[in-house]
């Protein structure tokens, strides 16, 4: 629900940003990560732990650092993203602790 998130959402094309699959060799988008938090078809989820999330949530901060100027202001954008990412996933972690204890 975040504008902020809109561009981190599709897999980026070339069209979008020239020369990005050079520059990145392991390329993760917020669609990908939504799509593995679902079950597949046998009832299993892609991620195995909360860190596992945080992994592929970390790559797409590498990426957009490794395709555009460290300091420019889609990275400092992604990087505060990822990080209340990463705190909506420790909230949820211990809830879910706490309802199994």
């Amino acid at each position: 629900n975040n504008p902020d998130a809109s561009i981190f959402v599709p897999m980026v094309t070339e069209d979008v940003a020239p020369g990005y699959y050079c520059a990145v060799p392991v390329p993760m988008f917020l669609n990908r990560i939504l799509a593995r938090l679902k079950e597949n078809s046998r009832g299993v989820c892609y991620y195995s732990s909360m860190e596992s999330i945080s992994i592929d949530l970390h790559a797409i901060a590498e990426n957009c650092m490794l395709y555009n100027s460290p300091d420019s202001d889609l990275v400092a954008v992604c990087n505060g993203l990822i990080t209340h990412c990463k705190k909506l996933i420790g909230e949820i972690s211990n809830q879910h602790v706490k309802t199994k204890t």
